[in-house]
């Protein structure tokens, strides 16, 4: 199955060669959160990304695979269920997808509280 583009058209970072993140939301203490762009089932996600500094901490690493792990078996946090998470294997960055939601605007998102 061809491959489309994130709906900007703009060649966007790729995490785990499907995730394209389009949008930087904010940055809080451990992550990163990103509107992002399931390439290979064409839909918005949220893609939260630990911290670049924090890859290599063995405590925030764990702590990341917790709130992955706790996120993955409850039902949608907030209307937002944990879709995927892994660790890119081109730059190593500890990744958690997220379906994105339904109604706000990514400006909107940006201050909607997003758990993990």
């Amino acid at each position: 199955m061809p491959r489309r583009t994130s709906p900007s058209n703009r060649r966007a970072a790729l995490v785990a060669g499907r995730y394209e993140l389009v949008h930087q939301l904010r940055v809080v203490s451990e992550t990163i959160d990103w509107e992002g762009f399931d390439a290979e089932l064409d839909r918005p996600v949220l893609v939260q990304l630990l911290r670049p500094e924090l890859v290599h901490d063995s405590v925030a690493t764990e702590r990341f695979w917790q709130v992955a792990r706790a996120g993955a078996r409850r039902p949608a946090i907030a209307g937002r269920r944990v879709l995927d998470a892994g660790t890119d294997p081109d730059s190593g960055q500890l990744f958690l997808v997220r379906e994105w939601p339904a109604s706000p605007s990514p400006t909107a998102a940006a201050h909607v509280r997003i758990p993990g």
